[in-house]
């Protein structure tokens, strides 16, 4: 059975359950059609400048609706985390990401590459053989990978995977660290370096508290928050610079913490809201995903 045909079962699944973002989707557009969703895209991008999260939302949906893959691919992308415009819904994130799949321009096929990625982190009806069965795929094709990009995206999964899938039972921390460490060994691009920020940023949370599948240690914590911190995450920082200071996973060092303080301010450009990069300092809004995100955004028709 080729690719199409697989996504296109997919999509017949999905539609068949009666899910609200893919219910009676037509994939011929018209021209008409063609450039009323690059408008309604192009509106969401001005919307989202400005700061007008609600609105650039639902002018993506209407890109969306208007069978645009960029919009359907950026809905699947903004679905996997919160914000002021709207809550979590990996399902809906799943839903979307499938549709966009359908498509066969470039972001489509940038969908399709996306889409194991939401399997291995447990989203929309990724069931447990699917996840265990693509794990171990990914970890037999790293172990005979020898091309360094094609190790750092599959390790990235994997991590990103064990340290995070949504069924909590499923998280393993010493097979994330282990994915960790081999990350850190290998030539990382400055996006690889913020994406692997990000989930580390949240892995060390979960050391810190001991919630999620993901027992209590202040010590991996601090080692975690150490990384991200050398990856240049500006949150980091702070949560370092308390960890010194209040002798958490590590020696009181009161010297330590107030340096780190310092470095925040002399060291790390300052935030401007409309850059995505210095946005990334502070956090990046969008999640792991975020980069990708960025640069569908970016790129007006």
């Amino acid at each position: 059975m080729n690719t199409k045909i697989k996504y296109i079962l997919a999509f017949l699944i999905i539609f068949c359950t009666g899910a609200p973002a893919l219910a009676n989707k037509s994939h011929h557009v018209s021209e008409q059609q063609k450039n009323s969703g690059i408008k309604f895209l192009n509106e969401a991008r001005e919307q989202n400048s400005r700061g007008d999260f609600e609105n650039s939302m639902e002018s993506l949906k209407k890109a969306a609706a208007l069978e645009n893959t960029k919009a359907l691919m950026l809905l699947g992308l903004m679905y996997t985390y919160s914000s002021k415009s709207h809550q979590a819904n990996t399902s809906l994130a799943y839903e979307y990401m499938i549709h966009a799949a359908l498509h066969d321009d470039k972001e489509g096929m940038e969908a399709k590459e996306i889409l194991p990625t939401f399997t291995l982190r447990g989203f929309g009806k990724a069931s447990t053989s699917e996840i265990l069965k693509l794990r171990t795929n990914y970890e037999n094709k790293f172990n005979a990978s020898h091309k360094s990009q094609e190790k750092i995206k599959i390790a990235l999964n994997l991590f990103n995977s064990y340290a995070h899938v949504k069924k909590i039972s499923f998280r393993n921390a010493n097979k994330a660290d282990y994915y960790l460490k081999e990350l850190l060994t290998l030539p990382l691009t400055d996006n690889d370096k913020k994406i692997l920020a990000y989930d580390t940023y949240a892995f060390a949370l979960l050391y810190m508290s001991g919630i999620d599948g993901i027992s209590k240690n202040p010590e991996k914590a601090f080692e975690c928050m150490k990384i991200t911190k050398n990856l240049g995450y500006r949150k980091a920082y702070y949560e370092l610079s308390n960890m010194y200071r209040y002798g958490f996973g590590t020696q009181r060092d009161l010297n330590a913490a107030d340096n780190l303080l310092m470095q925040i301010k002399h060291d790390l450009p300052p935030i401007d809201k409309n850059n995505p990069d210095t946005e990334y300092e502070d956090g990046p809004t969008f999640g792991p995903f975020f980069y990708t995100f960025t640069y569908l955004y970016s790129n007006r028709e």
